[in-house]
């Protein structure tokens, strides 16, 4: 009995280590790869559909870069078990939730004054993921709703409330912000009602944060485009190549320029 219980820790930990490293080197080229051997290694199994759920949830507050692609792993676990087991399916979709639940309380269950650089970084990373999990749809649209209904303050909170609760808003409305208006016009039509009537109270805002909601004004009037595109992961070949034009580029230039001290002479 210890023997087959200390075998199936082992085991567990070994899968525990595979997850945390896959977590750790997932690229979108490495994507199908370490996604085919990690649904080969969780099977049928709750715990292990737990562990990696989990996991994911933790790992995303470490880097907003790879919000997108964790977001996408997750969907693509839910696909597979859609198809394959319900049952499974279900399962890994209320763990999901779960974490969701979990991380978003921590944001909005209280007033928070001023919050250290650190645990901020960690909380917009966690944002950027609950973002991009409802770009996949995985987080429904009435949950959302309620998320940024409590983000947003209203014009009478306490100023360092207001930062941050702000701060949190702003970087969730710019990732979500078009796929919710698609899925509800009139909804985002209130939402930035209410950003215009904060707007108005600039001296209570302050001018950093009174910018900050004009540029989310402007990135709607501007059909959801930023004036800058965000970083993302990229694969090692696209850099490559880039790399390779950069050089082809240059060597052109050099070209160019001899020719010209040439006909100069």
């Amino acid at each position: 009995m210890d023997a087959t219980q200390n075998s199936k820790q082992d085991h567990n930990e070994k899968y525990s280590r595979y997850v945390c490293c896959a977590l750790n080197i997932i690229t979108p080229q490495n994507f199908d790869t370490l996604l085919e051997n990690t649904l080969a290694l969780i099977g049928d199994d709750k715990n292990k559909m737990d562990v990696i759920i989990d996991m994911i949830f933790k790992n995303s507050s470490s880097s907003s870069l790879y919000s997108e692609v964790y977001s996408k792993l997750c969907a693509s676990i839910l696909e597979k078990y859609q198809r394959d087991s319900i049952d499974s399916f279900e399962h890994i979709q209320r763990r999901i939730l779960l974490n969701y639940e979990e991380n978003v309380s921590k944001i909005v269950l209280e007033d928070r004054g001023k919050v250290p650089d650190e645990e901020r970084y960690a909380i917009f990373c966690t944002l950027a993921f609950v973002a991009q999990m409802f770009k996949q749809k995985i987080v429904p649209l009435d949950k959302m709703q309620r998320f940024i209904d409590k983000l947003l303050p209203s014009e009478t909170q306490p100023q360092q409330s207001l930062d941050f609760k702000l701060d949190c808003f702003i970087k969730l409305v710019e990732i979500v912000g078009k796929s919710l208006e698609e899925l509800d016009k009139q909804y985002t039509d209130t939402i930035f009602d209410r950003i215009d009537k904060l707007t108005k109270a600039e001296s209570l805002l302050g001018t950093r944060l009174y910018f900050l909601l004009l540029r989310v004004t402007e990135l709607r009037e501007n059909n959801w485009t930023p004036r800058l595109e965000s970083l993302k992961p990229v694969t090692i070949d696209k850099i490559r190549r880039e790399v390779e034009d950069e050089i082809e580029r240059r060597n052109q230039e050099i070209i160019f320029w001899r020719k010209q001290r040439k006909a100069s002479t």
